[in-house]
């Protein structure tokens, strides 16, 4: 059985993290050149990328920041809908993988939840959200989203990536989920990361 939560409080989280001697080098280094993106884009009408105007990548960066900012109390229940899922949901239906790039830089910037924006309870709600979705314009941008956080330096983020892996069902995400498995440190994570493998390979 996977554990769907390592740990909501922030504090104790660090904990583990100084714990299991996390290096820090964990990050877009691990990822192949090939799979990042740069820059927010549309799939346009013929299967091509299309470039965003900067004012509506900001204003959806201003939209995201938002309703992170607006749920930092909230605390959640599995399984359970919430305005922040619906919120979060909505903006990636509207914008597809505009609002996935924005969320993307709210989450993988250094120290996340010293930011006044994040909190460690809704970045987890996120990334097991982002999974969920069911928009195929934004499946590969939430794919490569979820796959960077499997190199979090955040436990609660590494454990709530592969759990969104699953809930997305993308078959490339088998290697990166391998792959972070071999290199875990957190037991409770490692063993979660492997029934999520497991499940994968049962399908």
């Amino acid at each position: 059985m996977i554990t769907k939560e390592i740990n909501a409080d922030a504090s104790t989280e660090v904990r583990l993290n100084d714990s299991t001697g996390i290096d820090g080098q964990r990050g877009l280094s691990k990822i192949p050149s090939s799979a990042r993106t740069s820059g927010t884009r549309h799939p346009g009408a013929n299967g091509a990328s299309t470039s965003v105007p900067a004012e509506l990548d900001e204003q959806v960066g201003i939209e995201a920041q938002c309703v992170f900012q607006a749920h930092r109390s909230m605390h959640f229940e599995d399984g359970r809908e919430n305005a922040f899922r619906d919120a979060i949901e909505g903006l990636v239906r509207r914008y597809g993988t505009t609002a996935v790039n924005a969320i993307s830089k709210l989450l993988l910037v250094d120290k996340p939840m010293e930011r006044g924006v994040v909190t460690t309870e809704t970045a987890v709600e996120c990334l097991r959200l982002l999974g969920e979705i069911e928009d195929r314009r934004s499946a590969t941008e939430r794919l490569l989203l979820l796959v960077r956080c499997l190199n979090s330096p955040h436990a609660s983020f590494r454990d709530a990536a592969a759990l969104g892996l699953l809930e997305l069902g993308d078959n490339e995400a088998v290697n990166y989920l391998r792959n972070a498995t071999s290199k875990e440190t957190n037991p409770i994570v490692k063993k979660n990361i492997l029934a999520v493998v497991d499940e994968f390979e049962t399908k």
